[in-house]
């Protein structure tokens, strides 16, 4: 079994936890951004792709095009809601930590554990979804593009 005994004081153990939770937040910003950047980047090099490459030939089967257009556009919109969601959620939390503090406050000395373990309430829980619905419509985009561009670049 095994040994739980630890030389960490309560202190290090609050330090490691906010540590822990400034990461998680910059990993969510970097993700955002990241997304965000991709599915902007496919739908302009999409519309490169069409206008320079393929040009004046005939396009076949465009249906994929406007799939992974509609795709990336719907990948973008589902990040902006995260972000709108995220933001609800801060404030959310905001509110009711400044409840607890005051609760705290006006009980003089009776403490109450002001951590909580889901701060954003539903609103963290919506931002995660659309975070992930972001994601899998970009890949679905890419997809349906590259079929697309097998078509129209492979011989079809």
């Amino acid at each position: 079994m095994a040994n739980c005994k630890t030389e960490n004081t309560e202190n290090d153990n609050d330090k490691y936890w906010y540590r822990l939770l400034a990461d998680r937040s910059k990993v969510h910003e970097e993700y955002d951004k990241l997304v965000i950047m991709l599915s902007g980047g496919a739908l302009g090099l999409s519309l490169v792709l069409v206008d320079k490459v393929i040009g004046q030939e005939a396009i076949r089967e465009p249906g994929w095009l406007i799939c992974a257009w509609v795709m990336w556009a719907l990948s973008l919109t589902s990040l902006l809601i995260s972000l709108l969601m995220s933001m609800w959620a801060y404030g959310y939390a905001i509110k009711r930590l400044a409840k607890k503090m005051q609760c705290q406050a006006e009980s003089k000395g009776e403490t109450e554990e002001i951590f909580d373990p889901n701060p954003g309430g539903c609103f963290d829980k919506f931002r995660a979804v659309f975070n992930v619905g972001g994601a899998v419509l970009f890949i679905l985009g890419l997809i349906m593009m590259i079929i697309f561009v097998s078509y129209n670049l492979g011989g079809g």
